[in-house]
């Protein structure tokens, strides 16, 4: 790899061998992988997927959610997915999520009804017609 910069969200890549538009088309869903350690820092704010994947998530209270499996892109807010002690819970990776980098953990000041059990199983059915 020649040069990468950030475009937004996205990063812009120069590499060896592609010297137009048509030669980078051809590339288009090509994975690309680095170094962790050649990317520097995300900057104020933002995250490398790598630093999150497998860090230990809890709430503000201390209460262990898990860990975190897989994240997901969607239109708006990227999505953990976090596997623990109370199931499979799908985090927006929204401002209520900090990481603490130093501790090796994400801390979710959820808002209420973000972590509640799931109100549609038998429980909940219970009483209707």
């Amino acid at each position: 790899m020649l040069e990468a910069r950030r475009q937004g969200r996205l990063w812009a890549l120069r590499v060896e061998g592609v010297g137009d538009r048509s030669a980078a088309e051809a590339l288009v869903g090509t994975e690309v992988r680095a170094r962790r350690e050649e990317l520097g820092e995300a900057g104020e704010g933002l995250h490398f997927w790598v630093d999150l994947e497998g860090l230990r998530v809890v709430t503000e209270a201390g209460e262990d959610l898990g860990r975190v499996e897989e994240l997901y892109v969607t239109g708006g807010v990227d999505v953990l997915l976090v596997r623990g002690p109370r199931g499979e819970k799908l985090i927006p990776l929204a401002p209520y999520v900090r990481l603490e980098r130093d501790a090796g953990r994400l801390v979710v000041d959820a808002p209420q009804g973000l972590l509640d059990e799931n109100k549609e199983g038998p429980e909940a059915r219970k009483g209707e017609p």
